[in-house]
């Protein structure tokens, strides 16, 4: 008798454990769908549009673009890509007209790169990774821990649309440049030959 209860405590123990098993099943065997597109929170969204705002209020200037990026940096010592950091990127005007690219890192609010778009620094797209460009800064102003003379950077875009009108920002922005420091020039030689 007590044979028998034993054995039918251990059958209804062995069902209940199959039982659980197949009402609860790991998040670890279960398949991720990776076709799904993950979107930024709104949270996230106003924070960024309020240190947008702020910083141009700060500067004075407006933003001419502006999307997420992953920013790296060639590091001169060792000819190596360094990550700078995650964050908005942004082509700012400012007031006395010339743009700017300015890179705030997510979380620190540090800049990862600030400097005024050159017009002779060519913007060129990276081969072997996606969504990317290269360009070199002059005189960066970053809140990094050396700044050098000339700075090789890297971005990465979510998506080639995001790319495209980094692209096109760039390259306004150096025309834009080029046109100002074309009339400074003519307005140094013409006070020059008035003298």
């Amino acid at each position: 008798m007590c044979a028998e209860k034993l054995d039918l405590e251990k059958e209804k123990t062995a069902e209940e454990i199959k039982k659980q098993a197949n009402d609860t099943t790991s998040p670890f065997l279960v398949k991720k769908e990776s076709n799904k597109e993950t979107t930024e929170k709104p949270e996230k969204n106003k924070e960024h549009e309020e240190q947008t705002k702020e910083l141009e209020q700060k500067t004075g200037s407006d933003a001419v673009f502006l999307r997420s990026c992953k920013l790296y940096f060639l590091m001169p010592s060792t000819k190596k890509l360094e990550t700078r950091g995650s964050g908005h990127i942004m082509i700012l005007k400012s007031k006395s007209k010339l743009h700017k690219l300015i890179m705030i890192r997510d979380g620190i609010k540090l800049k990862g790169a600030d400097h005024y778009i050159s017009p002779s620094s060519k913007l060129v797209k990276a081969v072997n990774v996606e969504h990317s460009y290269i360009w070199v800064a002059v005189d960066d102003k970053s809140d990094a821990e050396e700044n050098y003379k000339r700075t090789t950077y890297f971005a990465t875009f979510k998506n080639e649309a995001e790319a495209e009108e980094f692209k096109k920002a760039y390259e306004a922005a150096q025309e834009n440049n080029l046109a100002v420091f074309s009339e400074i020039k003519e307005q140094l030689a013409k006070k020059e030959s008035e003298k």
